[in-house]
């Protein structure tokens, strides 16, 4: 080999061949076009919680909001109107039509009937209440979920609260 060949450009670079007994599957695929590969490969930090309330609810509830919502039993269609339950509202015309029997007509058994009838779909209410609300409505997270429903337990104790001292001041006054 003469020094013209060392320095000679207009060669071309050998081309190297895979190994033979090498398979494609058990090397790696650098140029994959996957962008969690690549947004894990290039930022080491985190991804937030992925939170699926309202649109995405499908998806499913988180365990620690799987409770009983006070709220709901004690406010009833109030609760399921502002929450996104609509069903709740079958809950005013229950209401409704006892006071109407127990005030018009004196109807002391129909009304007793559909009392029960409210308080057992109140109860069911507050048994469904947080899951369906996190279905239904859209929320940032998690902790805004928790934060909303504990206002709504907290205004549903002071009524049921107030409803008590005023049953009491009235029968017993």
């Amino acid at each position: 080999m003469t020094n013209k060949d060392i320095f000679d450009n207009t060669t071309q670079p050998p081309v190297v061949e895979p190994a033979t007994g090498c398979s494609d599957e058990s090397m790696p695929d650098l140029r994959s076009t996957d962008a969690q590969t690549r947004t894990s490969m290039s930022d080491p930090t985190p991804e937030p919680e992925t939170v699926y309330s309202g649109v995405n609810a499908h998806l499913g509830v988180p365990p620690n909001i799987k409770s009983f919502s006070w709220g709901a039993l004690f406010l009833g269609w109030l609760w399921g109107v502002f929450n996104g339950n609509y069903w709740s509202l079958v809950l005013l015309p229950i209401n409704i039509t006892v006071q109407v029997l127990l005030r018009v007509f004196s109807s002391v058994t129909a009304a007793e009937i559909l009392s029960l009838l409210s308080l057992a779909l109140q109860i069911v209410l507050g048994f469904t209440g947080y899951r369906t609300a996190w279905k239904t409505k859209k929320y940032e997270s998690v902790e805004e979920f928790v934060r909303t429903q504990r206002k709504w337990n907290i205004a549903g104790f002071i009524i049921f609260g107030v409803l008590i001292l005023f049953y009491i001041y009235v029968y017993f006054c």
